[in-house]
């Protein structure tokens, strides 16, 4: 939160600077008195604040775009006018159905630039659809997708399948409790997609013959033959879950290297760590 001075208005935005010159835009409609009280800041006959005052900002740089707004810490926000978002048309998903609902149940939790953002988005191109449901969810920052867990890894594949990691990963929830591994989904929970690499190698089934196929190749236990890949259509990308379960045996990847889950990730084990993890193993078998 920072103090600046109104110097300038256009059409659409207000200009400010401050005491170190550097000067910052904000829509006008951020200030309108409908949608935050500002008692002690001078506005004209037409409603709009008045040159030469200074006002209380929130400056946010988000990746190349810079974010403005009069501070929620100095200024009371009055709850948002916005159009509702109807259940008449119902997604067609699922998953589109429930973060619709997400949405709804968690609008007066929304910083007040999210929610200009959702109030824009709705008056203008929201119709209801999945694709514009995802959108939605991705101006309001929700998901679907559980955190990453003993039980769930995400990995991106946009491009690349990082054989390694997928195999320490398969490996490490077999010799746990087993796991869901995701393709196709960043660290962030943001939906990339495997599209690109599915169309590498024909088709989903042939996608999942090479995952089964190089499981084989890389393990030492008919784990291979238990793994279930399916496949999903998510915000216009496809995703493929490759569900482990937890092994009789102990898995070793490459011959000799054994994984485990901790926490949220895979774990290699070496040395006397790897021989009390064998023998614990075996003698509660």
């Amino acid at each position: 939160m920072d103090k600046y001075y109104l110097i300038k208005r256009d059409s659409r935005y207000y200009y400010f600077n401050n005491e170190n010159s550097e000067i910052v835009r904000s829509p006008i409609h951020c200030f309108d008195a409908d949608k935050v009280v500002m008692p002690n800041h001078k506005r004209d006959a037409d409603g709009y604040l008045a040159l030469g005052q200074y006002i209380y900002l929130h400056v946010e740089q988000r990746g190349s775009r810079t974010i403005v707004y009069p501070s929620h810490e100095i200024y009371d926000y009055l709850p948002a006018k916005r159009p509702p978002i109807l259940f008449a048309q119902s997604p067609k998903s699922e998953n589109a159905r429930r973060l619709k609902q997400r949405i709804c149940q968690n609008l007066n939790s929304y910083a007040p630039s999210t929610l200009w953002e959702i109030d824009k988005y709705i008056a203008g191109a929201f119709d209801n659809t999945d694709a514009a449901v995802y959108r939605l969810a991705a101006i309001a920052g929700e998901s679907l997708l559980p955190d990453e867990s003993e039980t769930v890894e995400y990995k991106s594949c946009e491009d690349e399948l990082n054989k390694p990691e997928i195999l320490s990963s398969i490996g490490a929830f077999a010799n746990h409790k087993g796991g869901k591994l995701t393709l196709g989904v960043s660290d962030n929970k943001s939906i990339v997609g495997c599209e690109k690499l599915i169309s590498k190698y024909g088709s989903m089934d042939k996608f999942a013959v090479m995952l089964r196929n190089f499981v084989r190749q890389g393990t030492n236990t008919n784990i291979f033959l238990t793994i279930r890949i399916e496949f999903e259509q998510v915000e216009s990308h496809t995703l493929c879950y490759v569900h482990v379960p937890e092994s009789p045996d102990i898995v070793l990847v490459k011959g000799e290297q054994l994984y485990v889950r901790s926490g949220a990730t895979s774990q290699r084990l070496i040395g006397d760590r790897m021989i009390d993890f064998i023998y614990n193993r075996k003698r509660y078998e």
